[in-house]
């Protein structure tokens, strides 16, 4: 594919004011000659040489990784720069393209642990006490409040849950497993150890 013709092919997608310099015109011409290359791999009829396919399907995973991680640095910095570009709490048009949003990912808090149980664990025991009698409930109906408290101030009640520490409740004679009510397989993949 010459220049023209991926300018030509970009017509769809990148709209004329958005000019594209020669070396950017190359790059998506190499791209295109990347995915051609791996469909001829994919599609090409190597069946009967199955371990001549697995080679070459292997070399092109190795190659796509390195291309993903080229692009992903690519497109971390394009993205970068458009965000020193976009006018804060604006979100510019770009003719041809879309709106261009600048939004913030999720936000990272950490929290003073040993505080915020000992906190948790003191509200729960001012909660179980009977304000009028001031009796104490038995040691087992705090404990489960308290142990209660901390699954609903975590999550783990929710039913996306699945941070439990088996380490940590082996410690407490508790097999994690033992109370395993549903297992979602991983996609299988594969990765060549180089």
């Amino acid at each position: 594919m010459e220049p023209d013709d991926v300018s030509e092919a970009l017509t769809g997608v990148v709209a004329p004011p958005v000019l594209l310099n020669d070396a950017a015109v190359l790059a998506l011409r190499d791209a295109d000659e990347v995915l051609a290359a791996l469909e001829v791999v994919l599609l090409d009829d190597l069946v009967d040489d199955p371990p001549a396919r697995m080679e070459a399907l292997a070399a092109l995973l190795v190659a796509m990784a390195d291309y993903r991680r080229q692009w992903q640095t690519l497109e971390n910095g394009i993205e970068q720069v458009l965000v020193t570009l976009v006018p804060p709490g604006e979100a510019p048009e770009v003719p041809g393209l879309g709106v261009l949003q600048v939004r913030r990912t999720g936000t990272r808090v950490r929290y003073d642990n040993e505080m915020l149980t000992a906190a948790l664990a003191a509200r729960v025991a001012d909660e179980v006490v009977d304000r009028t009698t001031g009796e104490v409930p038995p040691l087992g109906v705090v404990a489960e409040h308290v142990a209660r408290a901390v699954a609903e101030a975590t999550g783990a009640l929710a039913p996306s849950f699945s941070g439990w520490r088996k380490g940590a409740a082996l410690a407490h004679g508790l097999t994690v497993d033992d109370y395993e009510t549903e297992r979602v397989l991983g996609r299988l993949t594969v990765k060549v150890e180089r």
